[in-house]
């Protein structure tokens, strides 16, 4: 049988030889056609301490890696080996592996969690069917039962009490944090270093995303190296994807990116934390926050409805000062980062190159997400609904509450036979409507669902147009992660629609976005000088955001993706301009202990004059609206320069602007009969005008040369 992912990989780990021994000899029962999984005797492991089980799956190639399946015998609950934080930190560590785990009556997690990531030993006949769901395209790539952000923020809740693992400075991450999220971001740089392909760029970018979760914003370079591999990989995967046909969103990703490496800002003071009981329910909030925070009675919390944009967190930390807000504030930011719900998702696709893409981008927008290449896998997650052969319908299994629905139109799974398409099969250009309400009576889950986003390889938007608040459609190929078609739904929130309640805030924004609800308060030490311009963190975030864009730019470059290049470039020389920009504080006075200010009054006006002109070449280079802009305000400033001097030829305005226009285009204008009467200042700015005109001259041919051998 040809496998959704290609071959797959079994493991079983136990701390106890005749356990091992004895899972070993039933699962090689059923290793055959029916469940190929790759399994010999050397892959039933022995634990003597956890360091075998990472050396074994650190020596799997990447492909191997991402389709394997490990059963982890925990019967022994006083086993030294295998306690909680060693599951936690394997199920952090290895995020691509599916974890099964052998326990005596599993009760921990939710009913899906302990469904599809517990077995218990008197039931071991479970796990073959976990085996054939495996076999059939489940993944927990994309965390779709949210085990893996339930043990994160176990492990994390568990290091902020603990006082061994809890580092000296606030500014940096546990030690235990660091040392998980050291091994996922030399796993990413190794896929990274070897010209990946799209599933392993899916890989490398999974893991570095990851690492960033679990770092919570801080650990300055542990944190900028996971944002670089983070953003070239998704960036090279996308352009692998969709080679030059679609023009992908540079700029969203860059200005994200610039807010992302705010968050690591060392300067940003102390994180708070504010126990639950004192919470004020009485605080009215000034302007728009009045509308979007609530006071939840029944969980006894603040909640904020939406999506928190920047402008909103600055208003929420200025108010912060006030004593009447501080406490109600800094509540509210622990709350929102803590114990905002996530939703659900699912993909619904064959091509496994879609799959990724589609799984990773629901993902990375804060949704648990089922991957779904099979028909098998679909009744398992949606359920099916079918009948019984008497008249009656059944509807078998129960399937998982799903929130998202991302699907193709085009379903053609290969475990699929000719009378199953019934099911599923739509039609776009008869009975469009039809064939979507069959797919959804025949798999319920589908009806639950907020949202239903087509994907096709032509528009259909013409024919969801009455119908946009339940649908939505996207052609293939789109721009990935920050395409506008995903961008704008998911972003701001869309799934708020059906399930919008009192006792249920709203599900999360970019999963990346959420570090925004750290909430900091500068230190009253800190003079704000000090705090806005310190010389240290302007220079490292700046040499990062050079370092990381200028990473994009080749990726667009080696893939012939000019356009997306071309802006990155533009990014590129505002960073660097911007790097200059504390060296020519030169008329600021400041008793700022970080800023550089020069000492003469010559290098004062020179670091002036040379960031201006930088800034004017930048923004000129732009584009050719930029040089329009600029070539008509200097023809205006001329012409008011040769209305006011003393010649009477030009005491209209209109007259001046002529022989300002022909004379910057250096056609022979004609000369002012009382021209030998001129003053001197006169004569130099024609010559002065001339000079501007070549000067913009030679920034247009630049600007067309540019523009020419990029195409």
């Amino acid at each position: 049988m040809i496998t959704p992912f290609g071959r797959l990989t079994l493991f079983i780990a136990s701390p106890h030889e005749p356990i091992r021994k004895s899972l070993s000899k039933y699962i090689q029962l059923f290793i055959g056609p029916k469940i190929p999984h790759r399994f010999t005797e050397e892959d039933a492991i022995t634990l003597t301490c956890i360091e075998d089980l990472y050396d074994r799956l650190d020596s799997l190639k990447h492909q191997d890696l991402f389709n394997t399946l490990c059963l982890l015998d925990c019967t022994n609950t006083n086993d030294s080996i295998i306690n909680d934080k060693e599951k936690q930190i394997l199920i952090l560590r290895y995020p691509e592996v599916y974890w099964v785990f052998l326990e005596n009556n599993p009760k921990g997690g939710s009913k899906e969690q302990r469904e599809i990531h517990y077995v218990d030993v008197g039931a071991l006949h479970e796990f073959i069917s976990l085996l054939h769901r495996h076999l059939y395209g489940f993944r927990a790539w994309f965390d779709p039962t949210g085990l893996r952000q339930g043990m994160r923020r176990k492990l994390l809740s568990k290091e902020d009490e603990s006082k061994e693992d809890k580092p000296v400075s606030n500014h940096s991450a546990s030690f235990t944090s660091q040392a998980i999220a050291g091994m996922l971001l030399k796993r990413a740089q190794n896929i990274k270093n070897g010209s990946p392909a799209f599933q392993e760029g899916i890989h490398a970018a999974l893991l570095a995303l990851e690492a960033w979760l679990i770092l919570r914003g801080k650990t300055l370079a542990m944190g900028l190296d996971a944002l670089d591999i983070l953003y070239s990989m998704e960036a090279a995967v996308e352009c692998s994807f969709v080679g030059a046909s679609t023009n992908l969103p540079v700029d969203r990703r860059i200005k994200e990116l610039e807010s992302l490496i705010d968050i690591l800002n060392p300067y940003k003071g102390n994180e708070v934390s504010v126990k639950l009981e004192k919470l004020s329910q009485d605080v009215n909030f000034p302007n728009f926050l009045s509308k979007k925070i609530k006071y939840n009675c029944a969980r006894k919390c603040l909640i904020f409805i939406g999506v928190m944009e920047e402008a909103e967190r600055n208003e929420l930390v200025e108010l912060s000062v006030d004593e009447k807000y501080k406490q109600t504030v800094e509540t509210l930011f622990q709350r929102s980062q803590n114990n905002t719900p996530k939703g659900v998702a699912a993909v619904i696709e064959e091509e496994e190159t879609f799959i990724l893409l589609n799984g990773y981008t629901l993902y990375s927008y804060g949704y648990d997400t089922y991957v779904i290449p099979s028909l098998k896998e679909m009744k398992n997650i949606l359920g099916f609904k079918f009948n019984n052969g008497k008249g009656a319908t059944n509807i078998s299994p129960e399937g998982t509450k799903i929130d998202v629905i991302l699907e193709d139109l085009d379903l053609r799974f290969g475990d699929a036979k000719e009378a199953d398409l019934q099911y599923f099969e739509i039609d776009i250009k008869n009975n469009f409507w039809t064939g979507v309400n069959n797919r959804a009576d025949h798999f319920p889950k589908i009806n639950s669902s907020i949202i239903r986003i087509f994907l096709s390889s032509v528009s259909i938007s013409s024919l969801l147009k009455e119908r946009k608040k339940s649908f939505l459609s996207v052609v293939k190929p789109y721009g990935g992660v920050f395409d506008n078609d995903l961008w704008k739904p998911l972003k701001a929130g869309y799934a708020k629609n059906k399930r919008e309640s009192e006792t249920s805030p709203q599900f999360p924004p970019h999963v990346r976005d959420r570090l925004f609800f750290n909430f900091s308060i500068p230190e009253e030490t800190n003079n704000s000088k000090d705090y806005n311009s310190g010389s240290p963190w302007f220079r490292q975030k700046y040499n990062a955001l050079i370092e990381i864009t200028n990473d994009l730019r080749k990726i667009y470059q080696n893939h012939d993706q000019f356009d997306e290049e071309e802006e990155a470039l533009i990014h590129l020389r505002n960073y660097q301009l911007r790097l200059r920009k504390p060296s020519i504080r030169a008329f600021e006075e400041s008793d700022s202990n970080f800023a550089v200010i020069p000492k003469s009054s010559l290098s004062k006006i020179n670091g002036c004059f040379g960031y201006c002109l930088t800034w004017y070449l930048n923004k000129s280079i732009e584009s050719f609206r930029n040089q329009f802009v600029f070539i008509s305000a200097w023809l205006i400033l001329f012409s008011f320069i040769y209305q006011i001097s003393p010649l009477p030829e030009f005491n209209d305005f209109w007259e001046a602007f002529l022989f300002s226009s022909l004379n910057f285009l250096q056609l022979p204008p004609p000369l002012p009969k009382s021209i030998e009467h001129s003053v001197g200042w006169f004569r130099f700015m024609v010559l002065f005008e001339g000079i501007v005109a070549f000067f913009h001259l030679g920034i247009f041919i630049s600007y067309l040369y540019q523009k020419i051998s990029r195409k």
